[in-house]
This record gives C-alpha cells, structure tokens and sequence, in this order.
C-alpha cells in the first residue's frame, strides 16, 4: 500500500496519547521527587550516625588516658570538661641527672627520647608539655608518680647505650623545664617528685601532652549548636554536629558511683567515671513520615525505606507497553529513571548499613584488645618474662605461652576477636605491653571487612623491699662456730655466670646487720666478712621482718605458691616428661643447675611452723614462721626470712650453704648458732633472680593505659 494512502492518527488516538503521556509523566515526576526526598532523608540519617558515633569515639579514647587523681582534669561541668590529652609517647635512653638533696623544684633535665617505639598522633614538638615517669624507690609503688615539665630544647641525639641503656641508636635530646615539689600541691594537684639522686631511670615512659577542651558550643552568628574542640589557648572550633541545645551532657562519678558535683573543685580529684550524653541532630529539616508534608531535623539514627514507589511503576508500565509511537519510549524512560533513584536510595541505605557495621566491628576490635591486656597480665610467667633483656636486646611474644592452654591461645575467651602483639622491658621495674587486636571477620580474611585496634599498657613489677643490708639480718644473738662464715661481699652463686647475673660483685653490705653488735661472737676473725663486718643498727625492730614497703610478710605468705605445714624435709627438683614439675612441693627449683629444665623456677615457699631442712637444695623466697634447722649439707639460693631463728649444724664436707641474704627475726631472742661448713654469702644475683622469678606485674599507678597508632 502507497504511504500516500496511509492513514494517520485521529484526533481521539492524539488526545488518548497525550493523556497517557501526562499521566507518565507526573508518576515519573512523583517517584523522582520522593526518591530524592528519601534520598536526602537517608544521607541526613547517615550523617546523623556517624557524627553520634565519632563523639563516642574521639571523646571517651582522650578521657581513658587521663588521671583525675594526678590534676589531669583541669575543670569541669555538665557540658563543657578541660583536660590533658595525651598525644604521643616514647620512653628515655639516658640516665638524668637528679637530685641531691637540697636541689631546686624547678630543675632543667636533659633527657634522649629513644626513635624506637614512638607513639602517638604526632611527633614531640618543641615547647611541648610532658610527663616522664617517676620511679623514686624502686621498693614501693606509694611514690610512684610522673614529673610534669616543658620541652625548652629539641635536638636531634643518641642514646647513652650500655651501662646505662642497651639502647645506642638515634633519639631525640631534650632540654626539659621540670617541677619537682617536695610534697604534694595541693593547689594544682600535682603529686610529689622530691629531686633525689637516681628517681628517673633509664627506661622511663615519656609522655608528651596538650590541655584541651570539649565543649557544647554555638559559633557565632550561628544558629545551630556544636560539640566544640579547643586546643591549649586556640580557638574553639566545631567538631561534632550539629547537635541539640542540650546535645552534650557529662555526669561524672567517684569509685563508689556517687555522682558529683562538677561547680566544687575539690571533686575534680575524685572522677573515676565519666558518662556522656550526646544527642544529635540532621543538618537539614527532612519530611519524618513518607508522603507528609511536615519538615523536621531528625534526632535518631533510624532509617525507614518505603517501597510503594516501586509498585507503583510498575503499574504505569502495563498501561502503556501496547501503545504505538512515543508511549512506549516514554514508559522505558521511566523504568530508567525508576531505576536509577531506587538505585541511589538502595545505595544510600547500604551506606547507613556498612557505618554501622564497621562501627560494631570496630568496637569488637577495641574490646579484643582490652582482653589482651588483661590476658597479658593473668598470664604473665615470672620465670619467663622478668628474666627476659631490656628492649631492645629482647622482646616476648604475645599471647603468652606456658601457664595454661587457654594463656597460649590467641582467641579472646568470648570469640568475638583475635590478639596479638610483644611484651618490652623497658627497665628493671617497668614493661610495657603491645597488643594489637582484629575483629573475627578480619581474621577471617573477608574482602572489605574488619577493624583493627591497638592499645598499650604500662605495668610494673611488685618487687618487695625487704631492706636487705647485710648478708644476715636479726635482733638477737649469733654465735659463728666451727667453719661457719658470713660474708657480706657480693658474690655470684658457683656455677652461675653473666649468662643468670647482669651484675657482677658490684655492691657490698655488712656481714651481720644487728641492733647490738656486741652480741655477736666467732671463733676466728674470717669467720666474718664485710663493709662493716658487723652493722650496729638500731632501727631494726619488729616491723624490719613484717612490713616490706607497702607489702606484709602475711600477704607475702598468703600469695605464696607452695604452702607446707612445719616439718622435716628434703627438697630437690623433679621433671615431669622433660619439663619442670612445679605441682611437687618439694620441688623448690634448681639452683645448682641453672641450665636446666628447673633452673628459672623460683618459687615462693611458706612453712607453716618449724622447718627442718635434711638437704638438698633450693631456690626463691623462703617464709619460715617459726624455727629453721638445717642438718648437713642443703643449699638455697635467694632469700631466706625466719620469723624465729636459725641453726646449722655438722655439714661434713659440704657446706650448708645460702646465696643471697637471710634475716632471722629471732622473736624470741634466740640464739642463731652457724655450726658446720655453713656459709651465708651475700650476692645481689641470686636476691634478683629470686625477686624477678617470683613477682608478677600490676598496671602502673597512673598514665598507664595508652591507645597506640
């Protein structure tokens, strides 16, 4: 048929068509104008979340490392909190020069920041705030503390390296403006820091700080109220936000859970726990209900979908997929359009979704994290770890292995996460503990999932000061008879060598330490040894063999791990398939063998009553409540403390011998009679493998806690 004689559209097809096209055409205007109200809605919502979810990051992870008790808050109240924020830490090289006494409060200490392990969200600057740790006696964790200073020189340096520090690498020299009070200010509460000769160690943390300030705030010439953030004497800015007029609130608590008053100073001292309220806010007002017409700000995370759009497109598609010309291009063109917003809202809720996800991941990193910590130190193995070389000639890995299978496994004990990490000894008190920790999914290897968390603690050796200054300690009498001898001249045990001791007869005590040397007697002058041979020191009384710094000798007994009533023994170490069996309780270690499986066994030994020794050897911290006899030959190696006194006798050929020092309380003023070959010798080495075998780990007193980048 001719085109010429085609026929064309008719006035009723023409308006049908322009009809159908108005109708497409305002549903395809209504679902792109609701799906990008939703869409609007949902990135608000997002927003919304992930400024509620910062707050709870930035600000509880800025309060975990302060001190209330140490000054660390520097005011407070419902909505606003000013503090010191820790930003970066490291621990010192060198040995600073303190002390002595009468010395400045104001002293200038030239301290080396080792390169290695550095943390923190950036480096030290100059005239920055720090806080280098003090260790005062290294007996007591009572004075304990951090003295405060300014960095008033930066220079690049190197460490000291050994005697001092087995550290020579590079560092950072810093000229530091310290305050050291002689007793506590009660003004700025700041603790005290007497400048003593040799209180910073080598080793010592070093953290460098800035007073900041998180505050509700209101910008000006802004309507709109923000979580403000202040550095030192800067300019408050916006940080978190919008939020409500009462969008940050702070409650603040004692360790009994007794709320505070935040307007009275003195409580400042007192926050153990701080409870924060953020409510937030959407940027932009958004409809609440789907199809209304009211607009409002959002104050809630939730995030609502409404489908009927979809169904209604749907509708409109049957209607024109049989109409000739230019319906069915406008119909495919509204599928298109369809699609792609439903696209765009379906990608903003996974959005939403994926913040949450990874915000859920993320805590369970954090708290994987903690667990290690803690694990670390539930598990920490005296005989492994406090034997271990100062960082960075050594290190130990974590998990820790040994103890118990549960201590060996890098699982937390809830599932929710993997750790792992090392233990450094940064000197002889102190170690810090590295633990970095992954949520399941992340160790799981899954694309595009996990998170990742690393904290750090500082924890400190509980060692015990006994107040050792002599190789015997009593109140009453002694008698050296036959071949018996008591040297005060520091020895390394035989057998031992550089490989068990890190010192080598470098200190000397008193043969005899006693209230009144003139009730010491011997056969012969070399008989007794030592700087003095004999130490008249009245200040020994009952106390000397009971209090131990701020540890009892019945705590000490309490805590012990092996716990025997009065009685006759022979003590000798015993293996159990190759390993040591530490379940016997005559296994007291083998001193004898210090290569052996038993060799860093050095327990802690409580009788309950008179002891009588039969041979043959032992090692650790020996608690005797009553008498201690030893018949022939036995030897110890650490320290011996009798609540009553000690006897030695014969002995034959081979001595009864004890490497360390011994302090007989004598309670009943008893005789101590040395009959034999017996020897009681002196030797700082066999008093510190014993205290280091022995003791476990606390967290420092406080700064300890440390989230690391």
């Amino acid at each position: 048929m001719s085109h010429l004689s085609r026929r064309g559209f008719t006035m009723v097809e023409l308006l049908v068509s322009l009809v159908m096209m108005g109708i497409v055409a305002t549903a395809i205007y209504r679902v792109l104008v609701n799906n990008q109200r939703i869409y609007q809605a949902q990135t608000q919502r997002i927003d919304l979340s992930q400024n509620i979810r910062a707050a709870g990051t930035i600000l509880p992870g800025e309060l975990r490392e302060a001190d209330a008790n140490e000054g660390d808050i520097i005011t407070m109240s419902s909505t606003s909190i000013t503090f010191r924020a820790m930003s970066w830490m490291g621990y010192i090289c060198n040995l600073p020069t303190t002390g002595p006494l009468p010395a400045a409060e104001f002293p200038v200490l030239n301290v080396i920041m080792s390169n290695k392990h550095q943390y923190g969200a950036r480096t030290p600057q100059l005239f920055d705030s720090v806080l280098i740790r003090y260790e005062g006696d290294e007996g007591t964790r009572n004075d304990d503390s951090w003295v405060q200073g300014r960095i008033t020189l930066l220079a690049a340096g190197t460490c000291t390296g050994l005697p001092i520090s087995p550290d020579g690498g590079a560092g950072l020299n810093m000229q530091v403006s310290a305050y050291m009070p002689q007793v506590a200010d009660a003004a700025t509460l700041t603790p005290a820091a007497p400048n003593l000769t040799n209180t910073i160690y080598a080793g010592a943390a070093i953290r460098g700080f800035v007073a900041v300030t998180y505050s509700l705030y209101k910008p000006a010439g802004d309507t709109s109220w923000y979580i403000g953030y202040q550095r030192g004497s800067g300019t408050m800015q916006p940080l978190i936000g919008p939020v409500l007029a009462n969008g940050l609130e702070m409650a603040y608590y004692d360790s009994t859970g007794t709320l505070l008053d935040p307007a009275n100073a003195n409580n400042r001292a007192l926050v153990e726990r701080v409870d924060i309220t953020v409510r937030g806010r959407t940027a932009q007002p958004v409809r609440r209900v789907s199809g209304g017409t009211v607009l409002g700000a959002i104050v809630d995370s939730v995030v609502v979908l409404g489908p009927a759009t979809l169904t209604g497109a749907g509708r409109m598609k049957r209607v024109l997929q049989n109409e000739r010309g230019m319906a069915l291009a406008l119909a495919i063109f509204a599928l298109v359009v369809v699609g792609a917003l439903v696209a765009a809202a379906f990608f903003a809720g996974t959005q939403e979704q994926r913040v949450g996800e990874n915000w859920r991941r993320l805590q369970q990193s954090f708290g994987a994290a903690e667990t290690g910590l803690n694990e670390v130190i539930r598990c920490w193995d005296p005989q492994r770890i406090n034997s271990m070389r100062q960082y960075p000639l050594d290190s130990v890995r974590v998990p820790l292995s040994g103890l118990t299978p549960q201590c060996s496994d890098t699982l937390t004990p809830d599932h929710s996460g993997v750790y792992g990490g090392y233990v450094y000894r940064l000197n002889d008190q102190v170690y810090m503990i590295d633990v970095t920790a992954r949520d399941r999914r992340s160790n799981a290897g899954i694309i595009g999932g996990g998170a990742r968390q690393r904290l750090g603690q500082l924890v400190r050796i509980r060692l015990v000061n006994f107040g050792i200054g002599a190789a015997l300690t009593t109140r009453g009498a002694v008698d050296l008879k036959g071949n018996a001898l008591v040297s005060g001249r520091d020895t390394v045990p035989q057998g031992w060598n550089t490989n068990n001791c890190d010192t080598i007869g470098d200190t000397t005590k008193a043969g005899i330490r006693t209230p009144d040397p003139s009730l010491v007697t011997t056969q012969r002058p070399t008989q007794l040894a030592g700087t003095p041979r004999v130490n008249g020191d009245t200040s020994i009384h009952s106390n000397t063999f009971n209090q131990f710094g701020d540890i009892s000798y019945a705590s000490l007994a309490a805590g012990a791990n092996i716990q025997l009533d009065g009685g006759n023994y022979k003590t000798f170490p015993t293996l159990s398939g190759g390993a040591c069996d530490k379940t016997n309780s005559l296994n007291w270690g083998d001193g004898m063998n210090p290569a052996q499986p038993c060799g860093h066994y050095f327990p802690v030994i409580h009788i309950k009553g008179n002891l009588t020794i039969q041979g043959d050897q032992g090692q650790g911290i020996l608690l005797v409540d009553g008498n201690m006899q030893v018949n022939g030959s036995y030897v110890f190696y650490g320290i011996v403390l009798v609540q009553g006194s000690l006897e030695t006798a014969g002995g034959g050929s081979t001595d009864a011998h004890f490497y360390g020092a011994v302090m007989a309380s004598n309670v009943s003023l008893e005789l101590n009679s040395l009959a034999g070959n017996a020897t009681l010798q002196y030797s700082k080495c066999a008093i510190t493998n014993a205290m280091e075998g022995t003791q476990t780990v606390s967290p420092i007193r406080s700064r300890g806690w440390i989230q690391l980048f």
